[in-house]
């Protein structure tokens, strides 16, 4: 299963809750605060308020939730006080200083939220929070959460208290859906994938189908999304594919907000093309419309869904003219240096950069506007490509491709076909040392060979 694929591995996942404060005064602004760029998970991210469960929060006063559901809520509650200075719960409201005091207190862990409430004779409302979803940190993060999103919506909250810059978070932002994605867009504001969920499905969809799909993203189940969207229009979707060990996926890679480029849908098993359609279904609901396939190559693990893609949207085939073959039309030759545009506000550009060696047609597709480099099988994180003559394999240009990538500049992130993205410099470091080893790998033969080794 591709869930545990992408969450059955790495480090257990620690409980969390987040709160998604919908101001209808102000339009339906959303907050978002800003965490520290020092912080290690999501620094320099705008997040909604929250945080991991703590054991206190089971003794929290909730009203109308079961005790699992309750500590979740609980602990939303409690960080939106923490991270926001916001205290939303019902009964006799503490004064202005008396918030000051707990809210200083509970950052210091002087006290227990808990107390603090049953002190001042409140409890938290589960009737005033419906439940927005829930989400799973994907494995390779070395930080892993399990949250849950509660959403608030009321006609006005209290003012909440600025944060400094040694504080978790530094800032607030009372900001409409459409507004944030067009911050994120144009580089001004970084996103998570589940706050970028939710905020397109509230830019683009009424509220109560917002909600819909938030709880329940479609084609996966109520936890474990099968993608991801690291970078604004750059989605995702690990792929079962018939690969080679130790891989076990592709990363297809949907790339726009309006017109949708569909980068290497490598799946050939029914049950993984339905998964795939299924996503893109969801982005039609969002006014997504299939404009194209693009593959980096021809190899059945890249290309397994692209016929079906072609018919069932009617679309075109973009590859480099050497990735056709049996089975494989190209309908679009998409040459060395040649761009794909997207519309959108600003809309998305994918420039093809041709590096043979794994294959003689194999491409790289530079996003220039996210500054996303989709490697194809220049690379995978973790495992290696093989350079097989027998399959159109070159090692020479295989070295000189990376060379090529290895000289970009600027790249906010780099998808391997198989495996993990990365950060851009992390992505380069990787190219530089696979030149190198793969430079004194060739060495080691060449000089086994002219000291007469047969094999």
């Amino acid at each position: 299963m591709t869930s545990a694929y992408m969450f059955d591995q790495g480090t257990p996942p620690r409980p969390a809750a987040a709160l998604l404060l919908m101001d209808a005064g102000r339009g339906g602004a959303v907050l978002l605060g800003r965490r520290n760029e020092q912080i290690a998970f999501m620094g320099g991210h705008h997040v909604f308020p929250g945080g991991r469960v703590d054991a206190d929060d089971a003794r929290v006063p909730v009203r109308g939730a079961d005790p699992e559901t309750a500590r979740f809520l609980a602990a939303a509650v409690r960080e939106c006080f923490e991270e926001a200075g916001i205290l939303l719960v019902s009964g006799p409201a503490p004064d202005a200083a008396a918030q000051r005091g707990a809210r200083a207190g509970l950052l210091a862990e002087r006290i227990f939220f808990s107390e603090f409430l049953a002190g001042c004779g409140c409890w938290i409302d589960a009737a005033d929070y419906v439940p927005a979803g829930r989400w799973l940190t994907p494995s390779f993060s070395a930080i892993r959460y399990d949250t849950q999103y509660f959403l608030c919506r009321r006609a006005s909250f209290p003012g909440g208290g600025e944060g400094g810059p040694e504080d978790e978070i530094t800032a607030l932002d009372w900001l409409a859906p459409a507004e944030a994605l067009s911050r994120w867009r144009a580089g001004a504001l970084r996103l998570s994938t589940p706050v970028a969920y939710a905020l397109r499905s509230l830019a683009r969809l009424p509220l109560d189908r917002a909600l819909e799909r938030m709880r329940r993203p479609p084609g996966v189940d109520r936890v474990a999304a099968d993608f991801i969207e690291p970078r604004p229009g750059v989605l995702i979707v690990p792929l079962r594919t018939d690969t080679l060990p130790p891989a076990t996926h592709t990363n297809c890679v949907i790339i726009g907000w309006e017109e949708l480029l569909v980068v290497d849908p490598g799946a050939a098993a029914p049950e993984e093309q339905e998964r795939l359609l299924a996503r893109i279904t969801d982005l039609e609901t969002l006014g997504g419309r299939v404009a194209g396939v693009a593959l980096t190559h021809g190899h059945k693990d890249h290309a397994g869904a692209a016929a079906l893609i072609r018919d069932r949207f009617g679309v075109p085939v973009h590859a480099h003219p050497l990735a056709a073959g049996p089975g494989l039309a190209v309908d679009a030759p998409l040459l060395d240096e040649m761009v794909l545009a997207l519309s959108g506000g600003p809309g998305w550009r994918v420039r093809a950069l041709h590096t043979p060696g794994h294959d003689p047609g194999h491409l790289a597709l530079l996003e220039e506007s996210t500054a996303t480099l989709i490697t194809g099988d220049l690379f995978a994180n973790p495992g290696t490509i093989l350079i097989s003559p027998d399959h159109g394999g070159d090692m020479t240009a295989y070295l000189e491709s990376l060379e090529r990538m290895g000289a970009l500049s600027g790249l906010g992130m780099v998808v391997p076909g198989h495996g993990w993205p990365m950060p851009g410099h992390e992505g380069l470091e990787r190219v530089h040392r696979l030149r190198e080893y793969r430079l004194a790998r060739e060495d080691r033969i060449a000089r086994a060979l002219a000291a007469g080794a047969a094999t």
